[in-house]
């Protein structure tokens, strides 16, 4: 679990990541000293839990969130010295209120209710994969193959496969590079090809898999590493165990 902490006072910041630090089912704590920062931060990283402070000289914390995209926002509680915008942060879905100053067990309780939050909101997106799963089983020939579905931190993405550049394998996620964006996701390569249309998408390397449609030619370094190019001109390394079948691919989409 992963939590970014905004306050512009350093000393707020400072206990708010002591106790985050604490607890063994958080593995990363970020801080912003400023709501403008905050934006950046949650529209590159994905964050399971947000510590807002209300009150910030460049931003408010209700700035922060009518700025941030929704899809992308964690789960909010706010932490402020000023109980009068109690009832406009409920306003936002907050999961709490935290009124400085606050003690360990105070603190305790609304991180037990965040993470209870957080996983109901991972059992319905869950769900609605199995739902999806189930659907593409009981008819092969409908349109699930045209859309790839991922876990991007606590948002779920879908994905038109048409979109879709290339996808890399990095660690235990994969990192899809799209038009719009580049989207890193909790999943197997092996997994997502198998979501994918085999005909529309490439294995070109253990690691890579490609939209054959976006592939402008296939070349090689003065060294002789084969590779594609993509049509927004970017390099993907061929495996040369892949190369004649690659090469057959090409000519047959040609």
């Amino acid at each position: 679990m992963k939590a970014l902490i905004v306050d512009d006072e350093p000393m707020a910041r400072g206990v708010l990541r002591t106790f985050l630090q604490q607890d063994p089912e958080i593995t990363l704590v970020d801080e912003c000293e400023n709501g403008s920062h905050a934006v950046g931060k949650i529209a590159t990283s994905d964050y399971d839990f947000l510590f807002l402070d209300v009150q910030m000289p460049d931003m408010d914390g209700f700035r922060v969130l009518h700025e941030s995209n929704p899809s992308r926002l964690p789960l909010v509680i706010f932490v402020t010295a000023h109980e009068e915008h109690a009832m406009r942060a409920f306003s936002f879905d907050a999961i709490d209120y935290l009124l400085k100053p606050f003690d360990d067990r105070r603190f305790a309780k609304t991180l037990k209710r965040a993470k209870q939050r957080l996983r109901e909101r991972q059992l319905a997106v869950r769900s609605r994969e199995l739902v999806d799963l189930l659907s593409q089983a009981m008819d092969p020939g409908n349109k699930a193959q045209e859309t790839l579905v991922v876990q991007s931190g606590s948002r779920t993405v879908r994905l038109a496969a048409s979109q879709i550049r290339w996808i890399e394998a990095q660690d235990k996620h994969v990192v899809i590079h799209t038009d719009a964006e580049t989207i890193r996701a909790r999943s197997s390569i092996s997994s997502v090809e198998q979501m994918l249309a085999p005909h529309a998408f490439l294995r070109v390397h253990r690691s890579c898999l490609v939209a054959l449609s976006r592939i402008k030619f296939l070349d090689k370094t003065e060294g002789g590493v084969p590779f594609v190019v993509m049509d927004d001109d970017s390099r993907v390394t061929v495996s040369r165990s892949r190369l004649a079948a690659i090469r057959s691919r090409l000519q047959d989409h040609s």
